[in-house]
């Protein structure tokens, strides 16, 4: 019998909010940690560093997550930072076209 294929994309947008990448941070952290509570298929988080094209396990994003989520701030056409623009948050559960795979994705923009 063939294993059944998941995949959970949850995206969420935070339009003109006045948060900082801590507090961003803090939110996505404890989102993921919400989830990883419900079951274990919501484990094993990866979370994106955008600039180095790379990911690193949740509990060594943890004490530097705010500095990651500044990294990945939105660009404008000339490759500027443009935070007024918002802020990436994404994280990964799963190995890519596993039966069992989730991305999690946010953008929280500061433009009032």
């Amino acid at each position: 019998m063939k294993e059944p294929h998941y995949r959970y994309f949850i995206r969420s947008r935070w339009q003109e909010r006045t948060e900082t990448p801590p507090t961003i941070g803090a939110k996505f952290v404890k989102t993921l940690d919400a989830l990883s509570a419900i079951d274990s298929i919501f484990a094993n988080w990866e979370v994106t560093d955008l600039p180095k094209m790379s990911s690193i396990h949740l509990d060594a994003a943890r004490p530097r997550i705010a500095a990651m989520i500044e990294s990945n701030v939105v660009r404008d056409d000339y490759d500027e930072p443009s935070p007024d623009d918002g802020y990436h948050a994404i994280a990964s559960a799963g190995r890519f076209k596993d039966p069992a795979e989730l991305d999690v994705q946010g953008r929280c923009r500061r433009r009032i």
